[in-house]
């Protein structure tokens, strides 16, 4: 039997989550195949257009990285590893940061060899997911089911709405299933990353709610934390290596180079260049008589000129400021979209993030071209004055012509 609303709500006050503390506390820098769905639960999969949905909250329960077992909350944040192995599989991580342990080897592995794809190191970056429990109010007959959606699709915007809104609004508790809460209307649209297209959250509304959520709808037992299938560290190494748990993947000397491991992400060694060949040439003159004179040999002017490398300094050295780059400034890096998350204090580097989570460091900002800028318009020219030539006056009558300002006048007045 449920709880009556006089004790949900008395619970309600007493818990220690807020929307407003998940946006300002968070800091971040799959499928469902990552998760285990109760029976009855569908999965929600919005198409484009206007949604009206209620995040209902639930109780949090054991390894909430946001909130204590027993508190009200509504959202569930984990990270996956992704396109793990030839199968390219998908798994939930323990935490943010703590790879396991043959992923830290790996990585180290990577990082030394230098005929490792630079990209394929994006598979030791976890991204970030989050689940929420939706009411639909156009399909109420469904009842609650289950969103799982990459942050940046849906929570960072919700985050950004919360955070800058002022708390006499009433947003903090927006995923109260009282007349307190609100209504999100999530404005769905399609976003490209690469070759792929997927579903993003453009806008979102607060709408006041006139009634509470239904008690069948409120009165439920799911517990979102339970729903992370979280696997052991050697089913993730059994992927990578494409075997299966519990079998012998070493090679004959009893190690595994990474170039052996993810094959479809390692691109072939570069061949190494050839050392640029300096060849002496005699400078010659001629005597009194004639005759040519040997003086002293040089070599061949080196490829860059002194102004080419001043040139490349300046250009290694520009500032994020000098280009027109904030944090949030979408930028163009390698042919896809990206969007600054840092910038360095010296303002010469910045972190990249695109929308399929993937982060990249240390980029220069004259390596990268910021998206939207608009040139400016050339000022009019001026209209001609078809008006009559005035009469001409006298010597005498001629006196000096009064000027005016064009300060005085407004250019588009």
């Amino acid at each position: 039997m449920g709880m009556s609303r006089e004790e949900r709500a008395k619970r309600r006050r007493q818990r220690g989550s807020t929307a407003r503390e998940r946006a300002e506390t968070f800091n971040d820098g799959m499928t469902s195949s990552c998760l285990i769905v109760p029976p009855g639960l569908k999965l929600w999969k919005p198409d484009e257009g206007l949604h009206e949905v209620s995040i209902v909250p639930y109780f949090a329960g054991e390894g909430n990285p946001q909130v204590e077992p027993g508190v009200e909350h509504y959202e569930r944040t984990f990270y996956v590893y992704k396109e793990i192995g030839p199968e390219k599989k998908w798994f939930v991580a323990r935490t943010k940061l703590n790879l396991p342990d043959f992923m830290q080897r790996m990585k180290a592995q990577c990082a030394d060899d230098p005929s490792y794809d630079k990209d394929a190191m994006k598979i030791f970056i976890p991204a970030i997911r989050q689940l929420y429990l939706i009411y639909d109010h156009n399909d109420p007959d469904t009842g609650l089911q289950l969103w799982d959606v990459s942050w940046h699709n849906f929570g960072k915007l919700l985050e950004r709405r919360i955070r800058t809104a002022p708390e006499s609004r009433g947003w903090d508790f927006f995923y109260s299933p009282e007349t307190d809460g609100k209504i999100l209307a999530i404005d769905i649209g399609t976003d490209s990353g690469g070759s792929f297209t997927f579903k993003k959250a453009i806008a979102i509304d607060f709408v006041d709610r006139d009634e509470p959520l239904p008690d069948e709808i409120i009165d439920h037992s799911y517990v979102l934390d339970d729903m992370l299938r979280i696997p052991e560290d050697s089913e993730v190494e059994a992927a990578w290596y494409g075997v299966a748990a519990g079998d012998d993947h070493d090679d004959d000397d009893g190690d595994k180079s990474p170039a052996s491991t993810q094959r479809t992400t390692r691109r072939p060694p570069k061949p190494e260049p050839e050392p640029e060949k300096t060849e002496p040439r005699t400078r010659r003159r001629r005597d009194d008589k004639g005759d040519p004179v040997d003086t002293k040999t040089e070599t061949k002017r080196e490829t860059k000129t002194k102004q080419e490398t001043k040139r490349d300094s300046i250009k290694e050295d520009l500032k994020a400021s000098d280009a027109g780059i904030e944090i949030g400034t979408r930028v163009r890096w390698k042919g896809g979209e990206w969007e600054v998350m840092k910038i360095s204090r010296d303002q010469t580097s910045l972190v990249l993030s695109n929308d399929d989570d993937d982060v990249e460091k240390a980029i220069g900002c004259a390596e990268v071209e910021v998206l939207g800028s608009v040139e400016p318009e050339p000022e009019p020219e001026p209209e001609p004055n078809d008006e009559e030539p005035p009469f001409e006056a006298t010597d005498e009558e001629k006196a000096p012509a009064e000027t005016v300002a064009d300060s005085e006048f407004g250019e588009w007045d």
